[in-house]
Formats: structure tokens, sequence, C-alpha cells
């Protein structure tokens, strides 16, 4: 029998930052910030690397169309930068240099997710923060983790037009359609064969889309993909 899942209980207050997933590892959000779902703090405690490490996840690059590698090992220091500079909690300064590793090597998808990610969540740049994020998928539309950023992103700024609280960036579509939009790209994000916690945070948004919609999920509505060598 096919799961629908919806689950209203459990949806707990929206966290003011979070931690982002991006480039195999995360870069925390402010301690003691509060969660909606459980998801976040396994982001956390799963990847805990020196952002000094490279930061290509292992399996494969994301540069099909990347001409120049003397521009691409510049855009990998430039974000490597840029993370440190989030950790040490300069984000104006780790934003300018994401866009510079971005403008570099415009194929760099983890430039642009790192920097969507980045303008969103702390920034509530929310129309820069997507257009980035779209720019990341586009880049890399095989790859799960740019999915998930993609669409937790989108949930975020759907949450965020539902119930306001501070000033943001405006953004071209409302709440309900940012909504649909988390739901069609998590539900992509379930066919490009994620990792098994991978796929429970992309389940975890799927719930928390259902109990903001009251539209539940099923997986009937995934496809699943051939797993890949990895």
């Amino acid at each position: 029998m096919p799961r629908t899942r919806m689950l209203v209980a459990r949806c707990v207050p929206m966290a003011k930052h979070r931690s982002m997933h991006i480039a195999g590892r995360s870069v925390d959000q402010p301690p003691g910030a509060s969660t909606r779902r459980p998801a976040v703090e396994r982001h956390r405690r799963r990847f805990t690397a020196s952002t000094t490490e490279p930061l290509l996840w292992p399996r494969r690059a994301i540069l099909p169309r990347m001409p120049d590698a003397a521009a691409l090992d510049d855009a990998r220091a430039l974000l490597q930068r840029a993370m440190a500079l989030h950790t040490a909690g300069q984000i104006e300064e780790a934003v300018s240099a994401a866009e510079e590793a971005a403008a570099l090597a415009p194929n760099y998808a983890e430039a642009h997710a790192y920097l969507g990610n980045t303008l969103v969540t702390r920034q509530r740049r929310f129309a820069d923060g997507l257009g980035a994020l779209e720019r990341a998928r586009a880049a890399a539309p095989d790859d799960a983790t740019i999915a998930y950023t993609y669409g937790w992103c989108l949930e975020y700024v759907a949450n965020a037009l539902a119930r306001p609280k501070g000033a943001h960036q405006p953004v071209d579509a409302s709440a309900d359609e940012l909504y649909a939009s988390a739901r069609a790209v998590m539900l992509e994000a379930l066919e490009l064969d994620p990792d098994d916690q991978l796929r429970g945070d992309m389940e975890d948004i799927l719930d928390v889309i259902a109990a903001a919609t009251g539209e539940p999920w099923s997986d009937e509505e995934v496809t699943r993909a051939a797993p890949r060598a990895r």
C-alpha cells in the first residue's frame, strides 16, 4: 500500500536560521535557534568537517561545461573562503566571496547553492536567493542535494510570507505558489537517488508543506530513479 503522509501535529515554530545543507557539509546557523523539524539538527550533527577541506561532493564534480580549470580552482578557493567567513559570522563578506565565485565559474552549482541559501536565510533577500538557487539547479539538474536545498529554501520563503515577522526582499510569488513549487521540487528530488538520511530530510520537508497547505503527499507520486554507483 502506498503511504500518504500528512503530519500536522508535529509542526513546531519556525526556525529563525537553519543549518545549511550544502557542499557535503553544513554551515551552522546561530546556536540555540529553534527548529520546525528534527532533520535540521541531524544536519548539524552529520556535517562537522572543517571548512578548510575541499567543498565538492566526493562522488563527482558538477561542472560538465566548465572549460577553464584555473577558473574553477579559483572559484573553489573563493567558495571555501566564503564558508570560512560565514562560520566566523561575517555574512556580508561571505556573500561577496560567493558572488565572485559564481561569476567566475557560472556552472559551479555549489557556489550558486551556497549563495542562494545564505541570501534567503541570513539576509532575507528572497528574490535574489531563489534566483541563485535556480541557477544551481540548472547547473546540476540531477543532483539530489542541490534539489533539496532549492526546495528547502522555497518552503522557507513560503513560510516567511505566510507568517510575516520582519522585512524582506519582495518575491514575485504568493505563499501558496511557493509551497506548491517547494512540493514539486521535493518530489523531484526524491527521484534522484538520495541517501537514506537525505531522503528522510526531504520527506520531513514534504510533511511540513502538507501541514501548511492541507495537501498530503504520497509515495505514489515518486518515481524511483535507478541507483547510481557511489
